[in-house]
């Protein structure tokens, strides 16, 4: 991915770009390498900030590929660290842009392939399965298990969750796994 542009942050629906292109959401837990990931998926070094501080993305971040189509970048959830207002207002935020975005045409779901399966992973399920957002879950780190941890991990993360997702077993630090999400977007959800 050679063309790049960050549009804008937005922290309210009036804000968000007027576009026609196609957008694909990515959501994440704090300090899951979300930021990471979209650095690497641009082939960037500080497109997205990389912190060590649990929630540093508090608006929703827009950035344009290759002229054909919008990721964006949902404020990271499961952070302990900032008040509960704080986090009603984003998952306020988050749930009236799956919601209302039309151009949204699918989600990216990052997650540590470590962590079990959550309530809060289980409500982005949910609000994509109501919203008819197909959803792929990346597996991220998955370069600190060996292949059988992994394989067993996915197992297991689909058990806990649906077997109806897709999960991707990526390292956004070594981009291992990236090309291939990036492959099957333009696929599935850019070119269907």
């Amino acid at each position: 991915m050679s063309k790049v542009e960050f549009i804008l942050s937005a922290t309210n629906k009036d804000h968000y770009p007027k576009t026609s292109l196609p957008e694909v959401a990515l959501f994440g837990r704090s300090n899951s390498g979300k930021s990471s990931f979209v650095n690497a998926f641009f082939n960037r070094k500080k497109l997205a900030f990389v912190s060590n501080t649990p929630g540093k993305t508090q608006s929703i971040n827009f950035f344009k590929a290759e002229d054909k189509y919008v990721l964006v970048d949902l404020p990271g959830y499961g952070f302990a660290q900032v008040s509960k207002k704080l986090i009603r207002n984003w998952s306020q935020m988050v749930e009236e842009y799956i919601a209302e975005r039309e151009s949204l045409v699918g989600a990216l779901l990052i997650m540590d392939i470590r962590r079990d399966w959550s309530v809060d992973e289980n409500l982005i399920f949910n609000w994509c399965v109501e919203n008819g957002m197909p959803l792929v879950v990346l597996l991220n780190k998955s370069d600190k298990l060996s292949r059988s941890q992994q394989e067993r991990r996915v197992e297991v993360l689909k058990a806990q969750s649906s077997p109806e997702i897709i999960f991707f077993r990526i390292s956004a630090l070594k981009r291992m796994g990236v090309q291939e999400v990036k492959e099957f977007i333009f696929k599935e959800w850019i070119n269907a």
